[in-house]
């Protein structure tokens, strides 16, 4: 582990390399123009950052399928549709559709020609009709069904969205210079309907190294009393999702504790927990939200920090992504498994809970063996009657990392570079 040298994952957001081009013609490469490009918000908001990164990052890559021609997609389960009008990019996207009695939504598409993955992170845009909350899973056969990865990540009913996709299961000995099929699903439970919207697979290539990134909802006290000291003695530093509301209480730190954080390198990004999701908060209400929240951070001098978002309750809609990126560079929600470093949907960055130590290990070696990001969810550390990570435990997982050939990164050193 190396919490200073940043060389495997530099660039991953400053580079411009593969940062907006589109391979292809403008039929099957091209997008809105309100999805990518450099788009500076103006200059009279002092709060607001300097340009939407979802709109520069979000055509990062190489394009694989637009999904233009389904001729060359099957289906496994429920049906596929060609969605016209109805495109992150180009003139349509496919439709999957599963029936009550269907389990799930599956396509697939086989290669004539090994497609080479092993140096290539893989990433595709979603519109979720069905259900309110689902995973969307990604099969890449390398070669066949025994030797396969299964990437997947949980998804909201948000509008239009990339999904950055990391493996959450490796079967057999995979070997990714030879995919040989492709596959999408959607599961859905028993007895219901699914509708995903697919589109603008890409795929943007790995960096040198994987990182992995320690973060803390809440500011409980026991992140700096329990945790702090832990991760200092390795030199890893963490990010902690800051309700300003919830400051300097007995079960949370003060401003001086979370100052000492900082000095030591740690973030503290923005948490703007109300009593409800961003999901049941009006479009003002969520902006409110954005603003109040990271004026709090600026005021107390966490600038860097007050740059990024740790979503509360894990939850957001269309608005609130878009209200999201006029603050926020980055923004870290749920998902469950890892993604590719360099993420093309950077207002919802996937994280992988820290409360079980030997899934958050397997998530770290996910990271170091394909040069991912994992990132992982923490909550309180070491409390005896709650249902997070014990001190033993945390203490595992921190051991685990520091052994780990990866980088220990915060959000500061994935957006500085």
């Amino acid at each position: 582990m190396s919490a200073a040298s940043m060389a495997g994952v530099a660039g991953c957001f400053r580079s411009n390399a593969e940062s907006s081009g589109t391979t292809g013609t403008a039929a099957t490469g091209s997008a809105p123009a309100d999805r990518c490009g450099d788009a500076a918000f103006d200059g009279d908001d002092p709060l607001a950052v300097e340009f939407d990164a979802r709109r520069r990052f979000g055509c990062r890559g190489e394009l694989l399928d637009g999904f233009e021609d389904l001729s060359v997609w099957e289906t496994y389960a429920g049906r596929l549709d060609a969605a016209e009008g109805s495109a992150y990019a180009g003139s349509q996207s496919a439709r999957l559709t599963a029936a009550p009695d269907d389990g799930r939504a599956w396509i697939y598409r086989k290669f004539d020609s090994p497609l080479d993955l092993s140096d290539r992170d893989l990433s595709l845009a979603v519109r979720l009709e069905a259900p309110e909350s689902e995973s969307v899973v990604v099969q890449l056969l390398a070669p066949d069904r025994e030797n396969q990865i299964v990437l997947s990540k949980g998804v909201w009913r948000a509008g239009w969205m990339r999904v950055d996709l990391g493996p959450s299961a490796v079967r057999g000995d995979p070997d990714l210079s030879d995919v040989r099929e492709l596959r999408i699903q959607l599961p859905v439970g028993e007895g219901d309907e699914g509708r995903l919207l697919v589109d603008a697979v890409r795929t943007t290539p790995k960096p040198d190294r994987g990182a992995v990134m320690l973060t803390f909802d809440d500011n409980h006290r026991t992140q700096y009393e329990t945790a702090f000291p832990v991760m200092d003695r390795y030199g890893i530093p963490g990010t902690v999702g800051v309700i300003h509301r919830a400051v300097d209480y007995d079960a949370t730190m003060s401003v001086d504790e979370m100052r000492e954080l900082r000095d030591a390198g740690w973030d503290m990004a923005s948490h703007p927990q109300l009593d409800r999701s961003f999901r049941q908060l009006s479009p003002g209400e969520g902006r409110t939200a954005f603003r109040e929240s990271k004026r709090w951070l600026v005021d107390e001098g966490f600038e860097d920090g007050a740059r990024f978002l740790v979503w509360p309750f894990g939850k957001y809609d269309a608005d609130a992504v878009s209200a999201a990126a006029r603050y926020h560079y980055l923004g870290f929600a749920g998902g469950g498994s890892p993604a590719g470093a360099r993420v093309t949907e950077p207002l919802v960055v996937g994280r992988v809970t820290g409360d079980d130590p030997e899934r958050t290990a397997a998530m770290i070696d996910l990271a170091e063996r394909y040069n991912l990001l994992t990132v992982v969810r923490c909550h309180t550390v070491g409390v005896d009657d709650d249902k997070y990570v014990s001190t033993e435990g945390f203490e595992r997982i921190v051991e685990h990392l520091d052994a780990a050939d990866v980088n220990a990164v915060t959000p500061s050193d994935l957006w500085d570079g």
